[in-house]
């Protein structure tokens, strides 16, 4: 259910989106972000990757550590069609916590990790730059309801 959202990712910011699972809230409203997979060109050049996949240790896994900005995430709900938006700022990547997947986040939204958390659900979109308007206005042409969190 994250491939029209991958697509939306490119269309939108030009870039790949980052599909990534909502792991940890922190206190001050930031929340954790991991998935053993990411796109090398979202890590700045030359600090992608590769490594032991965590869940299972065999070969490979890639650790892009995302550079810093701002971000907007998704997450589409299949039943009934709808789409759960919010913004923030990568605030650290790259932290190799041994119990996550390997391409890991920290994120502060501006609508608090606890807020998306309850929200939402596994497997979301991470876009580079604050698309949130956008992205809401693209769901809602295609007949998905779309809430932005702030």
């Amino acid at each position: 259910s994250c491939a029209p959202l991958m697509l939306l990712a490119r269309e939108l910011t030009g870039a790949p989106g980052w599909l990534c699972n909502l792991c940890s809230a922190e206190e001050g409203g930031a929340a954790v972000l991991a998935h053993c997979t990411a796109a090398s060109s979202l890590a700045p050049p030359g600090e992608a990757r590769l490594v032991r996949h965590f869940e299972s240790g065999l070969p490979l896994a890639v650790d892009a550590p995302l550079r810093k900005g701002r971000v907007t995430a998704a997450h589409l709900c299949p039943k009934p069609p709808s789409a759960v938006i919010a913004e923030g700022e990568v605030a650290e990547s790259g932290m190799g916590e041994a119990g996550l997947c390997r391409t890991q986040a920290k994120v502060a939204f501006d609508c608090g990790a606890g807020g998306l958390l309850e929200a939402t659900g596994n497997h979301h979109v991470l876009f580079f730059g604050g698309v949130s308007e956008a992205l809401a206005k693209a769901m809602e042409l295609a007949g998905i309801k779309a809430r932005i969190l702030r």
